[in-house]
């Protein structure tokens, strides 16, 4: 489990307008945006120590951004861009993330637990030391990655594009990759169960009676 590091006293923020101002500083910290709804912007910024929660912000944008010690707990993000943007012990508690884009980002000591990110965009992104836990991350395209002591578990994958993206050493056995797009050179060294294999095995064109 990854602990962020939170300031003892956060101050809140729980008005759209309010925390539209805070989001005008360059650096951000110690603030827990609560019960939040509206469209935020906030792009080439830091932002640290501080957390959402309950905060419902659709089409938000949040480009270049840097973000430590983070949490979000219980957002919606949906379709918002999170593009070129850093994720330093980062946690996305039950959040919906549904064709949010975090291209070209970099993740590091990050994880989500029990988020919905179907459709989302992970695409030439880094993630290291991250975890991905009882979430649905159907139809999202994590082309081009960079995949290290990423974690997966229990986890819909179905249809997640993988195409150019080295998986090997990460174990998907408990969850479900049904229709990923991926080539057969990015799957030497992934870990699979054995009816995995046997799907897997259609993109040689094999057929098993």
């Amino acid at each position: 489990m990854i602990k962020t590091v939170m300031a003892s006293d956060l101050e809140k923020v729980n008005s759209y307008e309010d925390a539209q101002k805070v989001l005008e500083n360059e650096e951000v910290s110690a603030i827990s945006f609560e019960n939040l709804e509206g469209i935020l912007i906030a792009t080439d910024i830091e932002i640290e120590k501080s957390k959402f929660v309950n905060c419902k912000c659709e089409n938000s944008n949040f480009e270049r951004c840097d973000f430590s010690n983070i949490m979000f707990e219980n957002c919606d993000f949906s379709n918002s861009k999170f593009i070129e943007c850093n994720f330093t012990r980062a946690k996305f508690q039950n959040c919906k993330l549904l064709g949010t884009n975090f291209m070209n980002s970099i993740f590091y000591t990050t994880e989500f637990e029990e988020i919905v990110a179907k459709y989302s965009n992970f695409s030439e992104s880094s993630l290291k030391d991250v975890s991905i836990v009882k979430s649905n991350l159907e139809g999202a395209n994590i082309e081009n990655a960079k995949l290290k002591n990423l974690k997966l578990e229990d986890t819909n994958l179905v249809g997640v594009n993988f195409f150019e993206t080295n998986l090997k050493g990460i174990d998907f056995t408990t969850s479900n990759i049904e229709g990923i797009v991926v080539s057969i050179k990015d799957l030497k060294g992934a870990i699979v169960s054995e009816m995995q294999a046997i799907e897997l095995a259609k993109l040689l064109g094999i057929i098993i009676k």
